[in-house]
């Protein structure tokens, strides 16, 4: 693959249960070379990155050029204790066929399946802080690369924040917040709903002042959205871009 973003980027949340050896058996069964490796004292996150020859399907003069190849990266967020793995190229068709290919080889967690847990009135405020590390690791490759993220956060996405912010375990609203930091370069809204809760949020107020400040930045336009890139003091994936932080150094 070329410096550039990638065209396309897919993240699956592996299962508690998920046994990564799955994943090594079908890397090595489909030829993918083992490219890096990132050890635990690297930081906060590991990672295995396989690269997947992907020879233009025009057979053209890019047929053999690695720039075009596919990457499969398996990432483990040990602030998070969550796992992932992310299929990333600029071949739409193989991007989604690698993607099928790993969830068929290691259980996954649909973010449909997170998403009704967070909007879920009975959920307990354990699972809504699982729910909420799950739902940032869904994202943070795509705001490392740059590429659009696939699912669009969108009003399921909002409805939830929006929920959690009115949660009254303090630490499941203040988790809501950190999340909201990660994705506010995705959906700037997320911020909003934030932003919304001063006046009503006394906990929690200086965390809402550092997003207020973030928006009057967006709003002047030499602040750009904010947010941290998906790369902040718990890892990201070694290709993450610094932003800006907001709320991340409060929790």
């Amino acid at each position: 693959m070329s410096g550039s973003a990638p065209a396309g980027e897919r993240t699956l949340l592996l299962a508690e249960s998920a046994d990564t050896a799955a994943l090594t058996a079908l890397a090595a069964r489909s030829g993918w070379r083992l490219d890096y490796i990132q050890p635990f004292e690297h930081g906060g996150t590991t990672q295995r990155v396989w690269v997947v020859e992907t020879p233009s399907r025009d057979g053209g003069e890019n047929a053999a050029d690695p720039d075009h190849d596919t990457l499969v990266r398996e990432l483990e967020h040990h602030a998070h204790g969550t796992r992932c793995v992310s299929v990333s190229g600029d071949d739409a068709e193989t991007v989604a066929e690698l993607a099928r290919a790993v969830a068929q080889a290691v259980p996954t967690v649909p973010l449909d399946t997170v998403l009704d847990e967070l909007l879920a009135e009975d959920t307990a405020p354990r699972a809504v802080l699982r729910g909420l590390r799950l739902l940032t690791s869904a994202y943070v490759v795509a705001l490392a690369m740059g590429t659009a993220a696939e699912p669009p956060l969108g009003p399921r996405h909002r409805a939830a924040v929006e929920r959690l912010l009115r949660h009254p375990e303090r630490q499941v609203r203040l988790s809501t917040m950190l999340c909201v930091n990660r994705l506010q370069n995705l959906d700037a809204e997320l911020r909003r709903l934030v932003i919304a809760r001063k006046g009503s949020e006394t906990e929690l107020d200086y965390v809402i002042d550092a997003f207020v400040k973030i928006e009057g930045h967006a709003d002047g336009g030499d602040g750009g959205d904010g947010g941290d890139g998906g790369n902040g003091g718990d890892g990201g994936d070694g290709g993450g871009r610094e932003d800006g932080d907001t709320a991340a150094s409060t929790g």
